[in-house]
This record gives C-alpha cells, structure tokens and sequence, in this order.
C-alpha cells in the first residue's frame, strides 16, 4: 500500500515565508510612499505650468489680459500669495485685476488642505499675462513644497512671459 502524502506546508515552512515577506514590505514601502509622494509634487508643478501656459495662450489669442490668482474655493481669488489651496485663471475684460462678475474663469485647480504648500517668492497674489504675452511686474518664483523640506519644486514666470520648471533640493522649502 502507498502512504498518503501531506502536499501542504509545514508550519516552520510558512513562517520563514511570512518573515521574508514581512523583510521585503519593510524595505519596500518606504520608497513606494516617497515614490507617491514625488509623484504628486511632480503632478502639481505640471497642472500650474500648464495653467500658466494656458493663461498665456489665453492674454495672446483674446487681445485681452488675463490672471492666475491663488483661490481656496475655486470661484473667487483670495489675498496674499500663498497658492497652497489652488488657484484660477480668468480673463479680466475690463483691465482692473480683479475678478469681476461676468469675467469667465478659464481653468481652476483645486488642492486639499496640507497636500503641498506653494508660496510666491515676492509675494505676489497675481500673476498677469498681458495681450503680447508678456508678464507684468517682475520674475515671479512660484515655489511649490511637499510634507518633507528636503524636496520641492520651482516654477519661474519671467517678464518676457516664458515659464519653466525644475526640482529643488531642500535649499528653498
């Protein structure tokens, strides 16, 4: 007669199983949150570089002046020049720099309380693209920072209307 074979793990089998594991997650997730987290800095200097482009584009193509302002809600700017909650982009029709009823917002972006803290290095609560393309006032850094001051990011308005963008380390945040 054959012996019946146990095809199972023993119990020592899968607790030096479980322990790898648990070796592997530990080193792993570390670098997957700071992954995450370089990955959300990165996404948001590209949503405020495009905006800036777009308002850009915008000022040019309508003949027309037109604002990125820091908003917390979305519909309205807010004083000071502390862009952490979001901002919006309008057309100021009549030239006055505040956004008016009637003046469409072109673009908004939205952030959670916390999720990155952006601040304008002269602290301007505006930036302007006039008709030519131009920027007024001004270069303006816009510098964007996550949870951990050794990381951030920078994007640079300068007069002539041209943006750029690069990664900080740690000096400015």
């Amino acid at each position: 007669m054959h012996a019946l074979r146990n095809r199972g793990l023993t119990l020592l089998e899968l607790m030096i199983a479980l322990a790898v594991a648990g070796i592997l997650a530990s080193i792993a997730l570390p670098s997957f949150g700071r992954m995450l987290e370089d990955n959300r800095l990165t996404q948001t200097r590209n949503a405020l570089v495009a905006s800036l482009q777009l308002a850009r584009a915008l000022a040019v193509t309508s003949g027309r002046n037109v604002i990125l302002c820091a908003s917390s809600d979305g519909q309205r700017c807010r004083a000071g020049s502390d862009f952490s909650l979001g901002w919006l982009v309008y057309r100021d029709d009549n030239g006055n720099g505040r956004l008016d009823p009637g003046e469409s917002v072109r673009d908004r972006h939205q952030l959670g309380i916390g999720e990155m803290r952006i601040r304008s290095s002269d602290g301007r609560p505006q930036i302007r693209f006039r008709i030519r393309g131009t920027a007024s006032g001004t270069n303006t850094r816009l510098i964007l920072c996550d949870r951990h001051p050794e990381r951030g990011a920078q994007v640079v308005v300068a007069n002539s209307g041209r943006i750029r963008s690069n990664m900080l380390q740690g000096r400015d945040c």
